[in-house]
């Protein structure tokens, strides 16, 4: 699988960052207090645990809100993208290198340039990098490119528009299921016990 470049991402989820600190925090609270756990008879590591429960339950519900707001964009982009066929005139090549592991990864993000349906030639880089872009400059490639904003340049294909958006939801949704492992099993616990309360969470 192609290893995507989040920092655009980051930079558009950082306006959003009020509403999604909101979802969370109230999702948060329903969790705790909903969730069908008690705790007063509890020690520290079952408060720990149904904590970590619907932290990730939490977490997974903003992946799979970022995920789902950002498939809704690239279906608006598909939808007005017109293809054409772009030369490399530059690449970005961005190193990692993992200590723990010893490997590198390398990302790349080409320019094109490119004729727009107006006849103007525009460069424009892609959206995101890609391990998979390593294209030599010279390279002809098919690009899609938004007419209402001709900067907007992805590489043609489903899995360039649409592969960000589908991690992110499947990873908010993995995590969601965890949570309510987690809590599904502490409340399970709890009624075997004969029932705790919430008062130490209020």
């Amino acid at each position: 699988m192609p290893i995507i470049d989040f920092t655009r991402l980051a930079k558009q989820g950082k306006s959003r960052h009020g509403l999604i600190t909101r979802v969370y925090q109230q999702y948060f609270s329903f969790t705790l207090h909903n969730g069908g756990l008690s705790m007063s008879n509890s020690g520290s590591k079952t408060k720990t645990i149904a904590i970590v429960g619907s932290s990730l339950a939490g977490f997974g519900l903003l992946f799979t809100v970022i995920g789902v707001f950002m498939l809704y964009q690239a279906t608006q982009f598909a939808a007005v993208a017109v293809t054409t066929t772009g030369t490399v005139v530059d690449i970005e090549i961005d190193r990692s290198f993992d200590s723990e592991t010893g490997s590198e990864s390398v990302t790349y993000r080409p320019t094109f340039e490119y004729s727009a349906v107006d006849g103007v030639k525009r460069n424009a880089k892609t959206v995101a990098a890609s391990s998979s872009y390593d294209y030599p400059i010279g390279a002809r490639v098919q690009i899609l490119y938004n007419p209402d904003d001709p900067q907007t340049v992805r590489v043609s294909g489903f899995w360039s528009v649409y592969l960000l958006p589908i991690v992110f939801v499947a990873v908010g949704v993995l995590l969601i299921g965890l949570g309510f492992i987690v809590v599904r099993f502490l409340r399970n616990a709890g009624d075997s016990d004969g029932g705790l309360e919430m008062s130490d969470f209020d």
